[in-house]
């Protein structure tokens, strides 16, 4: 687990990398909330949704920002969503972490996220539902995630 967390803070590693191979080392030794919480970066949140039908969640406030929503055609095409979900303002992006970090990668000054629970939702397969935001909101969320899973390594390495 140290070697995972060195590599994590030395941005040697992807925050999906350093999740794929700590998760195996984590079960059985911390709670399974903490679990979920990995297995949700890992894999985006299923029940990101919720977000926007107002329910109550246990969603993560890092994730969520100020953006627009934007329909992707099948060719790459952007144009306007026009939905009510669209006037919101801000978005949370259930997307897995790797996905995330990919977008970050591209360049530009803004990044696209696909919003997958979204697309199911409101377009079987018209296109893509997307956020787009500035980078350094994605490089916020980023950072948190790798934040948190090193001071979750630490505390795990200490303990050992």
């Amino acid at each position: 687990m140290d070697e995972i967390r060195q590599k994590l803070q030395r941005k040697e590693i992807t925050v999906g990398d350093a999740i794929v191979k700590a998760l195996p080392l984590l079960k059985d030794r911390v709670q399974d909330d903490t679990l979920t919480w990995l297995a949700c970066e890992l894999q985006g949140y299923p029940n990101g949704i919720e977000f926007y039908q107002g329910k109550a969640t246990n969603l993560p406030e890092y994730r969520v920002v100020t953006g627009a929503l934007k329909l992707m055609d099948p060719t790459g095409n952007l144009s306007d969503f026009n939905h009510p979900f669209a006037s919101r303002g801000k978005y949370f992006l259930s997307a897995p972490v790797s996905w995330l970090e990919e977008f970050a990668s591209l360049p530009g000054t803004n990044a696209l996220a696909d919003c997958p629970d979204l697309t199911s939702l409101l377009m079987k397969g018209q296109g893509n539902v997307v956020c787009e935001f500035t980078k350094p909101q994605l490089n916020q969320v980023i950072t948190h995630i790798r934040q948190r899973l090193i001071s979750l390594l630490d505390k795990m390495t200490q303990k050992a």
